[in-house]
Formats: structure tokens, sequence, C-alpha cells
């Protein structure tokens, strides 16, 4: 009897190892994050009737560089291809991007956007290039969803 009840007893505490693990919360090993990088031109054009020049062709190809603040590097993405959609009183262009990276406490982006392309007079898109690095804490990027966009200046450089 005695031989039962050592089985007996490694059988229950057992279970109760299981049902424990399976009642604690699991930190996922990855998490998604998705966006986009997109900035809003206020004119009086739709998006479609706008002149080609003007499209800032810069966002699409921008590298994003995830780490924590320590800068361990977590992960990357590049901004995919560029397009349109109608606001109010213009038009917003954006390209989105998705990383898959470790769950961290803070998150840190940083942006190396593409060289810019120089316009018909010498002009160019200036807007990615003045992408500033930000952070996001875990819980926030938790309560958007994983969903972490980010505006550039409709900003160019004219000579």
């Amino acid at each position: 009897m005695p031989k039962t009840r050592r089985v007996a007893g490694v059988l229950l505490l057992l279970v109760l190892a299981v049902g424990a693990c399976g009642n604690t919360e699991r930190t996922p090993a990855r998490v998604t994050i998705s966006g986009a990088v997109f900035t809003d031109f206020h004119v009086d054009l739709p998006c479609a009737d706008g002149p080609p020049a003007m499209r800032p062709d810069e966002l699409s190809g921008i590298k994003l560089t995830f780490s924590d603040p320590q800068g361990v590097a977590l992960g990357a993405a590049l901004t995919g291809p560029l397009r349109a959609e109608p606001i109010a009183d213009g038009c917003r262009f954006l390209a989105d991007y998705q990383a898959v990276v470790p769950p961290a406490a803070i998150y840190r982006v940083e942006f190396d956007p593409p060289e810019p392309r120089t316009l018909p007079g010498g002009g160019y898109f200036d807007g990615a290039g003045q992408l500033a690095p930000q952070e996001i804490r875990h819980d926030q990027l938790v309560a958007a969803g994983f969903t972490w966009t980010f505006e550039a200046p409709p900003a160019f450089v004219v000579p």
C-alpha cells in the first residue's frame, strides 16, 4: 500500500502542476506590430488629381528598427508601397509596415528613410527624413490593438 500512496501522491502533484500551468498567463514569444507611416497634404485637389511630383514616394521603403530602451534590437520592417486616401481637405499618403518582435516592456522605433527623390527644380520631400525616434509602452500598444502609426510632416525642401 505505501507504494500505491506514493504513486497517487505523485499523480496528484502532477495534476495540480498541470492545472496551475493552465491558469497562468503566458507571455507570447512574439508580437506583431503593424501600422503605417503617413503624411497629410491639405490641398484642394482629389488624391487622384494631384501632380505625380506631389507624391511623397519616400514614405515607401522606410526601414523601421525596433529595440528596447537599452538599445537591444528586437526586429525591423520596411514600409510597403505608397497608397493614397482622401481626407476632408486633401489627401493622406500612407505606407504600411508589419514587424514581428519579441515582447518588451517598452518599444523604441527609429526610422531610416530612403534617399529623397529630387523633383523638377531641385526640391524634394523631406517629411520622411524628419521622423524622430519614438517609444511606446507594451500596455499602450495592447490598448491600440498592436497598431502603431507615425505621422511624417508634409515638408518639402525647395532650393
